[in-house]
C-alpha cells in the first residue's frame, strides 16, 4: 500500500512538472526592475527604478519616454541592441513610433547613439548601457550603465509621454 502510494505521488509530481512547464507566459506582461546606475564619464552613481509594458505579440518594450522593438524575445532573453544607422545616423530609439521605424528629428537630445537592454526572463537581472550626446553646439558626451532586478507584475499598457 505505501509502495502505491509513493508510486502515485511520483507520477503526480511529474505530472504537475509538466503542465507547469508546458504553461504559456502571457504574451503581454510588464516588468517592474530596480537597480544600480553609474555615469561612466562623471562617476556618479546612483539607484533607478524603471517600469517597462512588455507586449510579445508585437515584440515591444515600452517605458514613460520611448517605445523599443525587441531584437530578440524569446523564453530566456528580452533584448534591444540599437547602434548608429547607415550614414551616421542616430540609434532611432527616441520616438514614440520608434517600433514602426519613423525617425524623429530633435535639436534637443539627447541623441542616443548605444543603447543596450537585456533582461533574463529566467532570473529577473537587468542589464543596460547607452552612450550618446546631446546639445546642439557643444555636444556633450553620455555614458551609463544599469544593473538591477526586474519582477513580472500585472500588464497595463504604459504609453510614452513624448
Amino acid at each position: 500500500m505505501h509502495r502505491r502510494l509513493v508510486i502515485a505521488a511520483a507520477v503526480g509530481a511529474l505530472c504537475f512538472a509538466g503542465a507547469a512547464a508546458r504553461a504559456e507566459t502571457p504574451a503581454q506582461f510588464n516588468l517592474s526592475c530596480q537597480g544600480a546606475f553609474h555615469d561612466l564619464l562623471t562617476d556618479r552613481r546612483a539607484s533607478f527604478t524603471a517600469e517597462f509594458s512588455v507586449d510579445l505579440t508585437t515584440r515591444v518594450l515600452c517605458d514613460a519616454a520611448y517605445c523599443m522593438p525587441l531584437t530578440r524575445a524569446d523564453r530566456d532573453l528580452l533584448e534591444f541592441n540599437c547602434g548608429p544607422k547607415d550614414g551616421g545616423t542616430w540609434c532611432n530609439r527616441g520616438s514614440t513610433k520608434a517600433a514602426e521605424g519613423e525617425i524623429v528629428i530633435s535639436t534637443a537630445g539627447p541623441f542616443v547613439g548605444d543603447d543596450h537592454l537585456s533582461i533574463d526572463r529566467r532570473t529577473g537581472a537587468y542589464h543596460r548601457t547607452t552612450a550618446s550626446t546631446y546639445g546642439d553646439r557643444a555636444t556633450t558626451h553620455y555614458s551609463a550603465a544599469y544593473s538591477g532586478h526586474c519582477e513580472v507584475a500585472p500588464f497595463h499598457e504604459i504609453t510614452p509621454t513624448d
